[in-house]
């Protein structure tokens, strides 16, 4: 499904502030697996999901997408088949149309961009969103016509990752996407990411810098320190990787 060959990224080079995030970085997803990502700040994890959805460019080597080199593909030209959930419950919404405008919206996604009728793309109005707004169990189904902005910072991250699911990804991208919630809400979402993923099938990379939820969560772990792959564990490997290991393979500095 996903193909990483030899990639190297380095920001600024050619300065005295030039900083490798990526070197001779290897990499194979397989379909349907739900991989963790964790690593201290700057050990390359948001530069990989750049990479993956088309916002920075490699310097060198190659990415491959479903059998597809994509490596000179742009954000655009990738986004239909590359969703991404942010940490800002904001992103990833309008916040001045309505709950289901946002929906009509994500359902248009890889399709060309206008906004003449798309309330209409759901066939059915509001009713085509209900059902799968009611399976979020936060009675979002009865708010279609609300603005997003009166939602919860949970409740529009749920929303956000339905938009994000709806028209089956071939990747999803979850960046922290529950750092800036509650732990009520987190937990809720978390639970919701699970389902979601394992409902659809879909192939899953998720960044945290909780290590618990990077156990309990995911059926592959990977640990990435200055630009390399430090951990790589799935299925009953991970499963019997105790907390204590982690933090210990995690570094010192990172256990506040």
């Amino acid at each position: 499904m996903i193909r990483l060959v030899g990639v190297h990224k380095t920001f600024l080079p050619g300065t005295p502030d030039a900083r490798a995030l990526l070197q001779d970085f290897n990499l194979q997803i397989d379909p349907g697996e739900f991989v963790v990502l964790l690593g201290a700040n700057g050990a390359g994890k948001s530069t990989l999901f750049h990479l993956l959805a088309g916002t920075e460019t490699v310097d060198k080597g190659q990415i491959w997408i479903d059998g597809m080199n994509v490596t000179s593909q742009t954000e655009p030209q990738r986004a239909q088949w590359i969703s991404r959930v942010f940490q800002d419950p904001r992103h990833g919404s309008a916040a001045a149309l309505t709950l289901e405008e946002n929906l009509a919206l994500a359902q248009r996604r890889g399709l060309p961009r206008r906004l003449r009728g798309f309330r209409q793309v759901g066939g059915g109005g509001a009713s085509s969103f209900a059902p799968a707004l009611e399976k979020l169990g936060m009675g979002l189904e009865s708010r279609l016509h609300d603005p997003m902005s009166l939602l919860s910072g949970g409740q529009r991250q749920a929303v956000t990752l339905l938009m994000a699911s709806m028209l089956r990804p071939k990747i999803l991208l979850l960046d922290e996407h529950t750092a800036a919630l509650d732990p009520h809400a987190e937990t809720a979402i978390l639970a919701l990411t699970a389902r979601t993923i394992a409902d659809q099938g879909l192939t899953a990379l998720m960044i945290t810098h909780n290590l618990a939820h990077a156990l309990r969560y995911g059926t592959r772990l990977l640990l990435l320190q200055g630009g390399k792959i430090a951990l790589d564990v799935r299925g009953k490997e991970k499963e019997a990787l105790k907390l204590e290991e982690l933090y210990a393979r995690y570094g010192a500095e990172e256990r506040i």
